[in-house]
């Protein structure tokens, strides 16, 4: 299935009808492949598919990280009205239990394990969390299961997600929070583990507020642990991460100051501060009037800022890093083999037929995906109109460049910057992850329709 925008793009009924229509495909993809490739004794969560071929990696292995996301998400779906609901059931179900099978087995949530046996493999990332520690799998999986558990009445799935977000509070609090399976040099903190826990717990929250309503005694109750965390990440990184002077925002600091890296920049991350604004946007909506106003304009300075900078000057694309100061595009991917990874055509038209090793520079497809959501969250308020032709170059760049026919009109994972074309390197894991799509296009739908 190819899609495309209209040739006049506004945020209308028009809009709303193909984003939805594209939201219930990622959905449909992933129910499909899980009600045709379902085995008793596989352990993953079937998204080992290449975005490029539409085949699946040669690998035998699942992810923790794609897997806790799917479970959020698809618990969430079935709150709503599909279709496919009896699937999408046994769907969350198998989720659940690989995840909790997992734990159980390993002691902790390994970032990568056997698809067979559900135990950790030789990866590096799979350094062993201890109590007290944690890790954007441990995260991840937190949040669905506090989904599954909330959404579908199960004690144990809850009992878990207490545990890991112990773990949570605890490592974010004592630098224990292991990133890519080891802690930063001594003295440097990213914003991105307290901007992840912040983003599940607005996700927890919003599903309370379903769940309950937001003026009942059992949301307050149940509310209370996550608004306070929740509270803490965004304090945190606004006064380690971000300049008011300016709203420049950028990902790792040292006593609150941008970290440089070899090439002399401060990186910024256009996504990841652009999902850090619609996190910390559904967030307010649950604090009080004054601080919920002052947090929505501080997040709108800051898309606006991360968006001008973020976005190629001439293609409706957003880079991965960035300087922070400059605005230059960093290349984020060391390639020791182009050809690789890349058309012929491309391998002889833009590098010469020379295979490298390159640095590249690239846009990844989540991205454009959380701009629309911060987007649609943030537009309120803009008297510039700005972030909404922000969130329409977004959609457009998702259309134009990253629908892949191989995998029925999903995303390509990966555009390559002067080329423009897919690039067949994952952005962090070699899966196909639902999350970031599905979960942007819903909060859209939801601000926007």
């Amino acid at each position: 299935m190819i899609w495309q925008l209209p040739d006049e793009v506004k945020l209308d009924e028009e809009f709303c009808e193909l984003m939805e229509s594209y939201r219930a495909n990622y959905v449909g993809f992933f129910l499909d492949r899980f009600d045709k490739k379902h085995t008793p004794g596989y352990k993953g969560g079937y998204f080992n598919i290449n975005s490029v071929t539409g085949r699946p990696h040669d690998h035998h292995r699942c992810y923790s990280w794609s897997d806790g996301r799917a479970l959020a998400e698809l618990a969430i779906c079935h709150m709503g009205d599909l279709a496919d609901r009896e699937v999408l059931a046994r769907y969350v179900e198998h989720l659940y239990t690989v995840l909790q099978e997992r734990y159980e087995l390993n002691g902790y949530l390994p970032h990568v394990v056997d698809e067979r046996t559900n135990l950790a493999t030789d990866h590096a990332a799979n350094v062993s969390i201890e109590p007290g520690a944690s890790s954007y799998s441990h995260v991840f999986v937190m949040n669905g299961m506090f989904q599954y558990g909330l959404i579908f009445g199960r004690a144990e799935a809850l009992s878990l997600a207490e545990r890991l977000l112990d773990d949570l509070t605890h490592a974010l609090d004592s630098d224990r929070f292991l990133e890519n399976g080891a802690p930063r040099p001594k003295g440097h903190r990213a914003q991105g583990p307290f901007m992840i826990a912040m983003g599940a717990f607005a996700d927890i929250l919003e599903t309370l507020e379903t769940l309950h309503g937001r003026t009942s005694p059992e949301f307050e109750r149940q509310a209370a642990g996550f608004l306070a965390r929740g509270r803490n990440c965004i304090d945190y990184i606004l006064a380690n991460h971000y300049r008011e002077s300016d709203h420049a925002f950028w990902e790792v600091s040292q006593d609150g100051e941008g970290v440089v890296d070899e090439s002399g920049a401060v990186i910024t991350d256009p996504g990841h501060t652009i999902e850090f604004t619609g996190f910390a946007a559904r967030f307010a909506r649950y604090l009080g009037g004054d601080e919920r106003e002052r947090l929505l304009r501080t997040c709108r300075d800051i898309f606006l800022w991360a968006a001008a900078r973020g976005f190629h000057a001439a293609k409706d694309l957003v880079y991965k890093n960035v300087s922070r100061d400059t605005g230059d595009p960093i290349a984020d991917a060391q390639v020791p083999d182009i050809s690789q990874v890349v058309s012929p055509r491309v391998f002889q038209t833009y590098f010469g037929g020379n295979p490298g090793p390159i640095s590249l520079a690239t846009f990844p497809w989540w991205v454009p995906m959380e701009v629309m959501a911060a987007g649609s969250v943030l537009h309120v308020g803009d008297a510039s109109a700005a972030i909404d032709s922000f969130t329409i170059r977004a959609a457009k760049g998702v259309f134009e460049h990253y629908i892949s026919a191989n995998i029925r009109g999903l995303c390509y994972q990966t555009i390559g910057d002067g080329f423009f074309e897919p690039a067949d390197i994952p952005p962090s894991l070699p899966t196909l992850d639902l999350m970031h799509s599905h979960r942007s296009l819903r909060i859209l739908l939801r601000e926007l329709c």
